[in-house]
């Protein structure tokens, strides 16, 4: 395509009438870390509410499994509808912009339906409990999908500027770390209403109603208080409608989005085998008691908080690919620590570990394992840096680059495929662990030949994720979108925070 072209339809691209200020920044940013704190509730006390174990102290209320297959079926219209939802507002003519009005209308309604999954009406097994959680999940999802994807949607055509990008995204990455900091609390508090005279179910009915309420108060302030048209002209009324599979085909066809997803998606089903086998890393590999998983996790989710710094202006300096291929090399180190654990934690000292560590880990444990575990911990806080941060951004960049060069806005068409295929990992990895876990078993339970194995297959799974990530066309990408952007200044009025937000590129932790 020939330069002059490409200039023209650069220039229709940027006819933003204002330019986003870093309060306004800082509103979408806080925004999209809402649906996120409700995924993860969800995700996180669903299973335990509704299949609850005696130590719970929750009454059964609808059929055994019924609630894995109910997950199950709402993550598929989940899968299905992200599409249809982006479509919607791609082609959307409506004057006031393509994003904010169907937030606007799923605002409340996500919130409300978050709330009633927990609410099932009758107080005993029954059919039609799971049939009200059913039908609740499915709306939940409906509606936090339209908020959600239309919000991703919003965040390369309001923000020109790839580096700004990059700090909304820190910005939301450490308030959804902070939320899940706080969502692992919610057991905690559960006791401690329960011990002061509450029922289990109305304590954990409680809890389970402050986090959609919490998320309410972050994603309202973007919803109402942004003007889309002030930063992004809508679509014109005469503008054709792109049919749903033409625009989806239209986005998977953009090669720098298919070297990114490809690799992408290998990533992220690595990393998730951290979540999903550290239990068992921590129980069968190192023997040590279930507290020391939580202190695992709470040091890698601190030590990824603590590379942003350094990853900010890092990747404004030498590209955010460098360092996606660095985060798929240090999980691909680490999971090979976990598989030869024996030799290096024997390495890291043979005697036992102190009174301190007895306590959180169990009697009998070397302080050699102890100091393993703690040091994946440290350097896996990179890779979760580099997909919350790096590779949203990227993608933000593919986004803008496609808009550039053809004149087409498929911003939320994007924001959908992205979230779609991203989601398999999710999907796929825990029935992964739950089967390697178990090979050789003979008594039904988790086997160390099986559970390092898990840490073998994750390692294998980032030679083919570095691979396809060098393909990736970042300097292609990236021309482009600075030969027609100017700079995303100056902003619609004073920006006395601009400094405080961007001290030579570094985000204050």
């Amino acid at each position: 395509m020939g330069l002059d072209r490409i200039s023209k339809r650069a220039g229709r691209y940027d006819q933003r009438v204002k330019h986003l200020s870093t309060a306004k920044l800082l509103l979408i940013a806080v925004g999209t870390a809402g649906p996120g704190l409700m995924v993860s509730s969800l995700g996180l006390y669903a299973l335990r509410f509704f299949a609850p174990t005696e130590e719970v102290g929750l009454p059964l209320l609808m059929p055994i499994g019924w609630i894995g297959i109910i997950q199950g079926v709402a993550l598929g219209f989940d899968f299905l509808i992200d599409p249809v939802i982006a479509s919607w507002g791609d082609n959307s003519k409506n004057p006031k912009g393509r994003r904010l009005p169907l937030m606007r209308v799923a605002l409340l309604p996500a919130v409300i339906f978050a709330v009633l999954v927990f609410f099932a009406p009758v107080p005993r097994v029954s059919w039609i409990n799971g049939l009200w959680v059913l039908v609740m999940l499915l709306a939940y999802s409906f509606t936090r999908s339209l908020y959600d994807i239309n919000l991703q949607a919003l965040i390369p055509e309001v923000v020109a500027d790839s580096h700004r990008r990059l700090r909304l995204f820190a910005i939301r990455t450490v308030i959804g770390l902070t939320g899940t900091i706080g969502l692992a609390l919610v057991p905690g508090v559960v006791e401690g209403m329960r011990d002061g005279g509450a029922e289990a179910i109305d304590a954990w009915r409680i809890c389970l109603t402050v986090c959609p309420v919490v998320a309410l108060v972050l994603m309202a302030p973007v919803a109402l208080f942004l003007r889309e048209t002030d930063y992004v002209p809508a679509n014109s009324p005469e503008q054709a409608r792109t049919p749903l599979v033409a625009g989806l085909r239209e986005v998977l066809a953009v090669k720098p989005f298919r070297a990114l997803i490809c690799g992408a998606v290998l990533l992220s089903f690595a990393a998730s085998v951290t979540t999903s086998a550290l239990q068992f890393y921590v129980d069968v590999l190192f023997g040590m008691k279930g507290g020391m998983s939580s202190v695992v996790l709470v040091v890698m989710i601190v030590s990824s908080l603590l590379f942003y710094p350094v990853v900010l202006p890092l990747s404004k300096r030498v590209g955010k690919k460098p360092l996606m291929l660095a985060a798929v090399a240090v999980c691909a180190v680490a999971y090979m620590v976990i598989y030869f654990y024996k030799p290096l934690g024997q390495l890291l000292g043979a005697g036992p570990a102190g009174s301190y560590w007895a306590g959180i880990a169990g009697e009998g444990v070397t302080i050699g394992y102890v100091n393993l575990l703690l040091i994946l911990a440290l350097i896996l806080g990179f890779p979760i840096c580099a997909i919350n941060l790096l590779v949203n951004s990227a993608f933000t960049d593919i986004t803008q680059y496609h808009t550039i060069r053809t004149g087409h806005r498929r911003a939320g068409m994007f924001a959908a495929a992205q979230a779609l295929i991203l989601a398999i990992p999710s999907t796929l990895v825990p029935a992964v662990v739950g089967l390697m876990i178990y090979i050789g078993s003979t008594d039904e339970l988790p086997t160390v030949v099986g559970v390092r194995s898990t840490a073998l297959v994750a390692g294998a799974v980032c030679i083919p994720s570095f691979i396809i990530l060098l393909l990736y066309r970042e300097r292609e990408v990236m021309d482009l979108i600075r030969a027609q952007a100017e700079p995303d200044g100056p902003p619609d009025g004073p920006d006395p925070g601009q400094d405080a937000l961007d001290p030579g590129g570094a985000l204050p932790v």
